[in-house]
């Protein structure tokens, strides 16, 4: 199951407010995800890819002076799932400087063997 990103006149205004278009790579993420692509993010957070995010989550990635998308993202794909790479943890580095958005960190590793 996936989230449909913000859409409506309230982030249409918030982006015209901001300088900044709305994300248009929405629809190749949901593709990946219904290929079976794991958003690492995701998983990291609530255990299952289609969940929602706790609240108090950071998610958004841009921009840094008023965070309201999340465009950056880290994907597992299906054969790296198999393999036993696992999410340990994700999270959203909002004390970083240098760029308009905060990179997204993810740890992985090799599933421990039984």
């Amino acid at each position: 199951t996936t989230t449909q990103p913000p859409s409506g006149p309230m982030w249409s205004k918030k982006a015209v407010d901001n300088g900044w278009s709305l994300p248009s790579d929405a629809e190749c993420v949901r593709l990946l995800l219904r290929e079976g692509y794991a958003d690492a993010f995701r998983l990291s957070h609530s255990g299952l890819s289609g969940s929602p995010f706790p609240p108090a989550v950071p998610k958004f990635t841009a921009h840094t002076t008023r965070p309201m998308y999340r465009i950056d993202y880290a994907l597992l794909s299906p054969c790296a799932q198999r393999s036993g790479l696992v999410v340990e943890r994700a999270f959203v580095d909002s004390s970083a400087v240098g760029s308009d958005h905060f990179p997204l960190v993810v740890d992985l590793s090799w599933a421990k063997a039984a």
